[in-house]
């Protein structure tokens, strides 16, 4: 089930985003994402537009956080990836725009991987500020979106 963001949720989903952080980034320091916890809890989540997917007992497995078109953040628990979580939250996402996008980094070999089978197509590639990474720029557009063009 996929939901709106509570307050309740915020210390689970910053659990997730750690967690699947560290993971998903082993050439980034796990110091450097644990030194950007406390901001996700209180500034990013609470300041984006953020769906949870639950596993039916509302407890969160994986999230979502846009601000408008822009994906900022889609992370799935550890122990739930595979199982077409992170499918559900980016259809989710296309049926509220005709157009998003996001930012991954290149060496998130899986992630990338994960958007281009989902239709995002790179647009540019920049190095991230905070990390000194290469960052790509994705955009999808539904072919709804394409035919009017």
């Amino acid at each position: 089930m996929i939901r709106a963001c509570t307050k309740k949720d915020l210390d689970e989903l910053v659990h997730i985003w750690l967690e699947a952080s560290v993971l998903a980034h082993p050439f980034i320091s796990p110091a450097f994402w644990h030194s950007q916890a406390v901001s996700m809890r209180e500034v990013y989540i609470p300041s984006a537009t953020t769906y949870v997917y639950t596993d039916g007992e509302s407890k969160p497995l994986a999230f979502i956080s846009m601000r408008h078109n822009c994906i900022e953040a889609l992370f799935v628990s550890a122990a739930s990836q595979r199982r077409g979580i992170g499918f559900a939250l980016i259809d989710y996402a296309k049926q509220l725009y005709p157009r998003l996008s996001l930012k991954v980094y290149a060496e998130n070999e899986s992630a990338l991987t994960f958007y281009l089978k989902q239709g995002f197509k790179i647009e540019r590639e920049v190095t991230e500020a905070q990390t000194g990474h290469r960052e790509f720029s994705m955009t999808y557009t539904s072919r709804n979106q394409l035919d009017k063009q």
